[in-house]
């Protein structure tokens, strides 16, 4: 229940005037909260196959051509490839660290830097 800004005295419903002292009241303003917009996905990728992919079959770079980054997955295949293995093993550790970012990281964080 409100109270009249002029004199005080409590105010039902809606009125216009205060029944009281005839003082006009002020509308009162409806206020909604804004709603942010919320981001639409463009891509619906998961860390979990990220990380599987980045386990078993990070030496030719899966993991990266899932998630979008092309470029350096042709790298890891073609360091892979052109190494006869040698270079294999640098890309095997970086996929085990590729997959364990992926995995420590949290949903949201996932998705603002692959999914967004």
């Amino acid at each position: 229940m409100a109270n009249c800004p002029a004199c005080g005295a409590p105010i039902e419903g809606h009125q216009e005037k205060c029944s009281y002292c005839g003082a006009v009241l002020p509308k009162e303003e409806i206020s909604t909260p804004t709603q942010q917009p919320t981001k639409v996905k463009k891509h619906d990728r998961n860390k979990i196959v990220a990380a599987l992919l980045a386990f078993f079959l990070g030496t030719f770079g899966a993991d990266l051509f899932y998630l979008g980054k092309n470029k350096e997955g042709v790298i890891y295949l073609l360091v892979s490839y052109l190494s006869c293995g040698i270079g294999a093993t640098v890309i095997l550790v970086l996929s085990i660290i590729h997959m364990v970012q992926y995995l420590m990281m949290s949903d949201e964080e996932f998705d603002e830097k692959y999914n967004y």
